[in-house]
C-alpha cells in the first residue's frame, strides 16, 4: 500500500485540520497567522511556483502598495522556521513568486489524495477490500475540517473543496462496503453522516439502500420522507434523482438496489453533447500533455476546473473539444457541452437561468420539473451530478458570475472552461493561457489545409504567411481555405494580399468566420473611455508600452490609465511582455486601428502622436541626465509638457528605463521624421547619445544618427548640427574608424566655437584626444587634452578637468610614467563623488587598478578591481564590468590563482563579444593565454593568442596585436624554441608603437645574451604560477 508510505520520523506537514509543521516530535512555530496563510499557500502546492499575485489574495482583500516587500519579509521569516529541516525543505525564489521544496510524501493532503488513487485503481482491478483499505487510510489523515483557523477567502474556498473531497470520499467508502454486503453496520455509520450533512442528498440515498439492504424497508422509506420535508421546508425544492430512484426501487421491491452513483436513465445520462472533433486539429501538444497530466495527477473524487484562456481565434474550443473527446472515457456518467455566447455577434451572453434549463434538459429532467429560480436550478444541476463521473464544457464565457452557478457541487467532475477573459476570480481553477501557435505548428496548420504538395518548395513563402497571420490559428485556418480553394492562385498571391494592412483585414474573412468579427467582440463590454483608449494605443509605433506611454496617448490619469491596461489585459486585448509592460498582438492592433479610423477624427490621432513624442523627448533628456559626463544644453522642442513622467535619481534606474523602452525611443524617431518635427527629432537622438554610449553605439545607430543631422540640417540648426557631428563621430569612433571620427569632430568644434560655445568645444576636443589616443598618436592626443583643459579652465568644469586627467592618466600608464598616473587618477577620484557620475568613479577605479597591478601590488589591485566590478554590475555599466573582470584575470594570474584568472577572463571575454567591443575582447584574450600558460596549458594558450593577434590585425589594434605576439613568443620559450620566441619577440617590438610600456618585455628578452636565464614581469608570474620556465629564451647570440 503504498500511499501508507510515511515514516514517523520524518516531517509532517498538516492542511487537513489546523495548519502545522511537526518535525521529531514538536511542532514547529510558524510565526503569526500571515506566516501560517502563507505557508498554507506554498504547501497547496508544493513543488510547483506560487505567483505573488496568489499570495496577495491569501493576505489582503485589498493590498497596500508594499504587498510584495512584506511578502518578502513573511518568506523570510518562513525560511528561518523551517531552517532545521533543510535542505529536503526549502523556500526556493522564481521569477514570479516562490516555490516551496518538500517531498510530497510529508504533506498529509498528497497521501490522502494518494490514498484515494490507489483506492480507485484496486476498484478498478476488482481489488474491492483493498480499495477500502485504501480510502480507510486515507480518510485517517484528517483532523478536523480542512486549514482550520485560517481567515482568508481564499484559503476558504479551497479548504471548502477540500472538505467536499473528504465527504464524497467518505460516500464512496460507503458505496464500496455496501458492495461488499456491510449494510448492516453500515447504518449507524450513516445515520451520524446525514445527521452532520441533513441536505446532502447522495448521503440519504446510501442511507435509504444500505436499510433496504438490511431488511429494513420502512425505515428507508421514513428517511425519504424526511428527506423531503427538510428540502421543502429549507429549500423550496423536491427530493432529486438520487432519491427518487432510491425510493423508486425499495417501493416496488427491487431486490438487486442501485448503489449511489450510478446513472438514473440509460437513455440520458450517458449521452456525449461535445461539438465533433477536427480531423485537421494540429498542435498544442505541450499544452496538451501539460492538461492530461493536471487532470490525472488529481484525484479521482476531486473536481477539477481548467480554464482555456486566450484572444479571440487562438483555438479555446478548438483545444476543449479534443480534450473531452480524449478523456471522455475516464467520465463514462456524460460530457456535456454549452455555448454560453460570452462574445458572439449574433446572440447576447446566456444568462445563468437559462444556461441551467439547457444543462438540465440535456441530463434527462423534464420541463415540468425545472425549478423557477436561479437557486432551485442550480441546487437540482448539483444533485443531479451528485456522485457521477462526468465533464462539462462551458464554452465563451463572459465572467466568473456566469460561470458559478453551472459549477458542479460534488467531485468526480472535470469543467473546462473557454473566456477571453481572464477568470482569476473563480477559485481553485487551473489556468492555462493560450498563445498563437508555435512557428513549426503553425505551418504545420497551413500545409495540412492546401496539401503539402500544394506548396512544395514553398517553405520561405509558407513561413512568410503564416507570420503575417500573428500565427493565430483563425487566421491561418481562413487563409490556408481561402487559398486551397483557388488552385490559380501562387503563394506570392496570398503573401502579398496578406502584407497590407487593409487588405489584410477584408482578406482574413470567409463565410460565418471573420477574423477582425472574432476580435472585435472582445471590445463589446468595453466602455465609451476605454474603447477609444483601446483604439489610440494602435499609433503607439513601438514594440511595447507601459502605463506612463499610454496615459501620454491617452491623456488619462496613472490610474485610470493602469486600469483601463489591466481591464485590456484581462479581455486579451492586449498581451504582457513583462509586469507592467504591454503589447498588441499583430491582428488585434489592426483591428485598433481600424476602430480609431471609425471613432477618432484626424486631428485627434494626430494630438496623440505628438503628446507620445512630448513624452519620449522629455524622457530621454530625463533619464539620460544621470548617465552624462557632460550633456548638450537646448530647450526641448516640446508642444504639450507630458502629465506624467517616471522621475529618476539614480543611474541603474535610468539604465533600466531606457533598456526597456530602447526599441520606442527609436521608433518615436521615426514617427518625428514622419511628422516633419526636425527639432524634436534630433534632440531625441542628441539627448540618448550617453546611452547609446553605453550600448557601444550597436545596430543601426549610425543611420539614427545621420538622420538626426539630416533634420538639424533642414531645420538650420547649427547647435544640432554640432551635437548630432559629435554623436556622428563617436559612432566611427567605436567602429574603429578614427580617422573619419577625428574628421567629423573637427568639424563639430569649429561650430561650436563659432557659436561661443566653450563647453560643447571642451567635451569635443576631449573626444578628438581620446580618438588621438586609440590611434596610439599620444602626442596629438595630449596636446588636444590641453586644449580641452583650457577651455574647461575658464569655464571653471571641474567635471571636464576630471575627464581630461582621467584620460591623461591613460597616456601616462600607457608610456610607464606610473607615478603621475597615479596622481592624475587620485586626484579625480577625489572629485567622483561630487561632480561625476558612478560609470566615470568605476572607469577611474579601474585605472587605478591597473597602475596598481603594472607596479607589482596585485592584492592592492584586486580590491580597487573588486570595487569597480562592484560599482558597474550595480549601475549595470558592462563595459566597466568587462574592464574590472580582465584586470582581475591579470591580478589573479600574478598572485598564483589561475583558476580565478581564469573564470574572470572567460566571463570578460562573454561581456566583450556581446558588446561588439573588439579591443576589449583582444584584451581578454592576452590575459586568458597568459592564465592558461601559467598552468601550463601551453597549446591552449597559444591558441587563444592566435585568435587575439588574428582580431587585432582585423581591426588595426597594433597593440593588443603586439601583446598577442610577446604572449605566442613566451609560449616556443617555454617549450624550449628559442629562435622561434626571439623571433616572435623581435616582431612585437616592431609592432608595438614607440615608447609604450608594453614593449619593455620583448626589449629585454632581445637584450639578454650568455647563458644566464631572463625574467621580464611576464616570465616572473609564470614561474610563481608554476608553469614551465620560460626565462632561459634570453639566451642566443
Amino acid at each position: 500500500m503504498n500511499a501508507a508510505r510515511h515514516e514517523a520520523t520524518t516531517p509532517d506537514f498538516l492542511l487537513l485540520g489546523p495548519l502545522g509543521v511537526e518535525s521529531n516530535g514538536r511542532s514547529l512555530d510558524l510565526g503569526g497567522p500571515r506566516q501560517s496563510r502563507v505557508m498554507a499557500a506554498l504547501l497547496l502546492s508544493a513543488n510547483a511556483v506560487v505567483p505573488f499575485e496568489r499570495f496577495v489574495d491569501v493576505l489582503w482583500d485589498s493590498p497596500p502598495r508594499s504587498a510584495r516587500q512584506q511578502i518578502h519579509n513573511v518568506i523570510a521569516a518562513l525560511r528561518r522556521s523551517l531552517a532545521d529541516l533543510r535542505p529536503e525543505v526549502d523556500i526556493v525564489t522564481s521569477d514570479v513568486g516562490y516555490r516551496l521544496q518538500v517531498p510530497e510524501s510529508w504533506i498529509d493532503v498528497h497521501r490522502f489524495q494518494s490514498a484515494l488513487r490507489e483506492a480507485d485503481q484496486a476498484e478498478a482491478a476488482g481489488r474491492l477490500p483493498e480499495a477500502v483499505r485504501l480510502l480507510r487510510w486515507g480518510l485517517s489523515q484528517w483532523r478536523g475540517p480542512a486549514l482550520t483557523g485560517l481567515t482568508s477567502q481564499h484559503l476558504a474556498n479551497v479548504a471548502a473543496r477540500l472538505d467536499e473531497q473528504r465527504l464524497a470520499s467518505v460516500e464512496h467508502l460507503m458505496h464500496l462496503r455496501l458492495r461488499l454486503g456491510e449494510a448492516a453496520s453500515l447504518v449507524g455509520e450513516l445515520i451520524e453522516l446525514v445527521a452532520e450533512s441533513p441536505l446532502r442528498e447522495s448521503l440519504r440515498s446510501t442511507l435509504m439502500i444500505a436499510l433496504a439492504q438490511s431488511g429494513r424497508q420502512a425505515e428507508a422509506l421514513a428517511v425519504f420522507e424526511d428527506a423531503r420535508n427538510i428540502l421543502a421546508e429549507e429549500l423550496g425544492l423536491d427530493p432529486g434523482p438520487q432519491l427518487r430512484l432510491a425510493y423508486t426501487q425499495i417501493l416496488n421491491g427491487t431486490s438487486d438496489l442501485e448503489a449511489p452513483g450510478q446513472p438514473m436513465d440509460k437513455s440520458g445520462r450517458h449521452s456525449n453533447y461535445l461539438p465533433h472533433d477536427l480531423v485537421d486539429f494540429t498542435g498544442r501538444g505541450p499544452e496538451t500533455t501539460r492538461l492530461l497530466s493536471d487532470i490525472q495527477r488529481a484525484a479521482p473524487t476531486a473536481l477539477v476546473i481548467t480554464a482555456l484562456e486566450g484572444m479571440g481565434g487562438i483555438g479555446k474550443t478548438t483545444l476543449a473539444v479534443r480534450l473531452g473527446h480524449q478523456l471522455s472515457e475516464e467520465y463514462p456518467d456524460g460530457q456535456y457541452f454549452i455555448d454560453l455566447h460570452g462574445f458572439s455577434a449574433l446572440a447576447d451572453p446566456l444568462s445563468p437561468m437559462r444556461a441551467l434549463e439547457l444543462l438540465l434538459r440535456d441530463a434527462g429532467v423534464t420541463s415540468e420539473l425545472l425549478p423557477p429560480d436561479l437557486e432551485g436550478r442550480s441546487s437540482m444541476w448539483r444533485s443531479v451530478l451528485s456522485g457521477r463521473r462526468i465533464l462539462l464544457v462551458l464554452d465563451n464565457a463572459v465572467d466568473v458570475t456566469q460561470i458559478r452557478p453551472l459549477l458542479p457541487g460534488t467531485a468526480g467532475a472535470l469543467v473546462i472552461i473557454t473566456s477571453r477573459r481572464r477568470l482569476a476570480a473563480l477559485e481553485g481553477t487551473r489556468v492555462l493561457q493560450l498563445d498563437v501557435l508555435p512557428h513549426g505548428d503553425a505551418v504545420a496548420l497551413f500545409e495540412h489545409i492546401v496539401g503539402k504538395e500544394r506548396v512544395h518548395g514553398e517553405n520561405a513563402a509558407v513561413e512568410q504567411v503564416v507570420e503575417l497571420c500573428g500565427r493565430l490559428p483563425l487566421a491561418i485556418r481562413i487563409a490556408a481555405a481561402r487559398f486551397r480553394d483557388r488552385s490559380s492562385w501562387t503563394m506570392d498571391d496570398l503573401v502579398q494580399k496578406l502584407r497590407d494592412q487593409k487588405g489584410r483585414i477584408r482578406f482574413l474573412a470567409t463565410g460565418d468566420r471573420s477574423v477582425m468579427r472574432a476580435l472585435a467582440l472582445s471590445h463589446k463590454y468595453l466602455g465609451d473611455t476605454q474603447r477609444r483608449a483601446f483604439a489610440l494605443l494602435s499609433i503607439h509605433p513601438g514594440t511595447d508600452f507601459d502605463v506612463y506611454s499610454a496615459a501620454a496617448i491617452t491623456r488619462l490619469t496613472l490610474d485610470e490609465t493602469e486600469f483601463m491596461l489591466e481591464t485590456l489585459f484581462e479581455d486579451h486585448l492586449l498581451q504582457q511582455a513583462a509586469p507592467g509592460r504591454y503589447f498588441f498582438h499583430d491582428l488585434v492592433r489592426d483591428c485598433a486601428q481600424e476602430l480609431l479610423v471609425e471613432s477618432v477624427d484626424e486631428e485627434s490621432r494626430e494630438r496623440a502622436l505628438d503628446r507620445l513624442l512630448d513624452y519620449f523627448l522629455a524622457a530621454a533628456d530625463q533619464w539620460c541626465r544621470p548617465l552624462a559626463k557632460w550633456a548638450f544644453s537646448f530647450d526641448l522642442d516640446i508642444r504639450e509638457e507630458p502629465l506624467h513622467l517616471n522621475l529618476v535619481d539614480r543611474e541603474v534606474d535610468a539604465i533600466r528605463l531606457l533598456d526597456e523602452n530602447y526599441h520606442n525611443f527609436i521608433a518615436a524617431a521615426a514617427v518625428a521624421n514622419d511628422m516633419n518635427r526636425r527639432t524634436a527629432e534630433w534632440q531625441l537622438v542628441v539627448s540618448l547619445l550617453p546611452y547609446l554610449s553605453r550600448r557601444n553605439y550597436d545596430g543601426e545607430v549610425d543611420q539614427l544618427v545621420m538622420r538626426a543631422l539630416d533634420a538639424a540640417d533642414r531645420a538650420g540648426d547649427a547647435y544640432g548640427r554640432s551635437a548630432c557631428l559629435t554623436g556622428l563621430a563617436a559612432v566611427h569612433r567605436s567602429r574603429g574608424d578614427n580617422e573619419r571620427a577625428r574628421e567629423l569632430i573637427r568639424q563639430a568644434i569649429g561650430i561650436s566655437l563659432e557659436l561661443g560655445d566653450r563647453g560643447s568645444a571642451t567635451y569635443q576636443r576631449i573626444n578628438l584626444g581620446i580618438m588621438h589616443a586609440n590611434d596610439n598618436q599620444f602626442d596629438e592626443a595630449l596636446a588636444a587634452f590641453s586644449a580641452a583643459a583650457d577651455l574647461a579652465g575658464l569655464a571653471g568644469d571641474v567635471s571636464a578637468q576630471a575627464d581630461i586627467a582621467n584620460n591623461r592618466g591613460v597616456i601616462y600608464r600607457i608610456r610607464g610614467r606610473f607615478d603621475e598616473a597615479l596622481d592624475q587618477f587620485r586626484w579625480v577620484l577625489d572629485l567622483d563623488g561630487e561632480c561625476r557620475p558612478p560609470q566615470a568613479r568605476a572607469l577611474t577605479l579601474n585605472n587605478l587598478a591597473s597602475v596598481m597591478y603594472l607596479q607589482g601590488n596585485p592584492h592592492d589591485a584586486i580590491k580597487r578591481y573588486d570595487e569597480a566590478l562592484e560599482l558597474s554590475r550595480s549601475i549595470r555599466s558592462r563595459i566597466g564590468e568587462a574592464f574590472a573582470l580582465i584586470g582581475l584575470c591579470n591580478a589573479h594570474r600574478s598572485i598564483g590563482d589561475p583558476d580565478t584568472s581564469l573564470q574572470h577572463g572567460r566571463r570578460a571575454l562573454d561581456i566583450s563579444r556581446e558588446l561588439g567591443l573588439y579591443d576589449l575582447e583582444c584584451d581578454a584574450m592576452n590575459a586568458l593565454g597568459d592564465s592558461l600558460v601559467s598552468r601550463g596549458e601551453l597549446s591552449a594558450g597559444e591558441s587563444v593568442f592566435n585568435q587575439a593577434r588574428q582580431l587585432a590585425a582585423q581591426h588595426s589594434l597594433t597593440r593588443f596585436m603586439a601583446r598577442a605576439q610577446e604572449g605566442l613568443a613566451h609560449v616556443m620559450a617555454a617549450r624550449g624554441l628559442v629562435e622561434e620566441a626571439r623571433e616572435l619577440w623581435s616582431l612585437a617590438l616592431d609592432t608595438f608603437p614607440p615608447g609604450v610600456f608594453d614593449a619593455e618585455s620583448s626589449r629585454i628578452h632581445l637584450g639578454a645574451a650568455g647563458v644566464d636565464p631572463v625574467h621580464c614581469r611576464r616570465c616572473r608570474i609564470h614561474r610563481e604560477a608554476s608553469a614551465p620556465d620560460c626565462g632561459g629564451a634570453g639566451r642566443g647570440g
